[in-house]
């Protein structure tokens, strides 16, 4: 009898081998592997980027794919892979972390692969809870309000006023995010505040928060047989503190250079440093007071254009070409 047309034999040494031919794919295993291939962006993002990768698998007959974030209530589901194994998906604030996300290949014949990508997921985004006691702040009243960048390693934060002679200075916040401020006469009025976070990554995010200083004991109400008038309150005149050099972000005149400063540093001497080349048109961002890529480039840029070696660290050559 002959044997059924979806089946071939073949013997070799006594020992029968049977080979399944449906729709010219074979049943039999060939080494399955899934590699994760193509990841884009490289490294870190920040949230709202858009990340894909292709999940390529080899060895399997019509493969279909699942996969699964180590992220907690991750946005990361199965839906976001294809059944051809391209996966697209663009992170929300709220999936700011670490993502490590496995897929899994399988077919019918019950062959399993897996393969895992890790991504770290930045917010561009810095979000202020609890302010206290609200936007209008007393005389002497200390306000507080705690700050977040989700998604940001270790970060670090800085705080500058927009008004030149106020009491706000740097220590006002702390590495933890944690802010507290007393106003005094100084500060009567509108304060604007632009709160800056960085981290080690590069990673760079700011926010504005507005506090109006009252002073209680200016009285504004009027009688009712008497106009309304205007009340001008005139704040007490007072010598500026020596704090705004690491407040207000205009350059600091006669700032002479006197140390080393490469990646990782920090402090006065990166703020006066990024402020000069702000000035100088070599750098684009805020005075962060910390030494990261984009400061390395632009005292690149600084270098090359005044002969130096382009290599991103303030040595006593580009010292000597900042003090001139």
């Amino acid at each position: 009898m002959k044997p059924p047309k979806s089946f071939k034999i073949y013997f070799y040494s006594s020992v029968v081998t049977l080979l399944i031919i449906a729709g010219g794919s074979s049943a039999f295993s060939a080494g399955e592997s899934l590699q994760i291939v193509n990841v884009s962006p490289t490294g870190s993002i920040n949230a709202g980027s858009t990340i894909t990768f292709y999940a390529a698998a080899n060895g399997f007959v019509d493969a279909t794919f699942t996969l699964a974030d180590s992220f907690s209530a991750s946005g990361a589901t199965t839906g976001v892979i294809d059944k051809f194994g391209y996966f697209t998906w663009t992170p929300g604030i709220y999936d700011a972390g670490r993502h490590n996300i496995t897929v899994v290949a399988s077919d019918a014949f019950n062959h399993s692969a897996t393969s895992t990508a890790s991504i770290l997921v930045a917010s561009n985004t810095i979000v202020i809870n609890n302010l206290s006691p609200g936007p209008t702040v007393q005389l002497f009243k200390p306000v507080t309000f705690t700050v977040v960048a989700p998604g940001f390693v270790s970060p670090s934060y800085n705080i500058y006023s927009t008004y030149n002679h106020g009491s706000l200075n740097s220590s006002d916040i702390n590495s933890s995010g944690s802010f507290s401020w007393t106003p005094i006469y100084d500060d009567i009025g509108v304060n604007t505040f632009t709160i800056v976070a960085t981290d080690v990554y590069g990673h760079s995010a700011q926010t504005n928060e507005t506090l109006t200083v009252i002073n209680p004991a200016v009285s504004t109400t009027t009688t009712p047989t008497t106009a309304t008038t205007p009340v001008n309150v005139v704040a007490t005149p007072t010598v500026p503190q020596n704090n705004t050099a690491t407040v207000n972000p205009i350059l600091t005149k006669n700032y002479i250079f006197t140390t080393s400063l490469a990646i990782g540093s920090r402090g006065t001497a990166v703020i006066e440093l990024q402020k000069r080349l702000t000035a100088l048109g070599f750098f684009s961002g805020l005075p962060t007071g910390y030494f990261g890529s984009l400061t390395a480039l632009s005292v690149k840029k600084f270098q090359s254009a005044h002969g130096i070696s382009s290599i991103g660290t303030v040595g006593p050559a580009t010292r000597t070409a900042l003090n001139k």
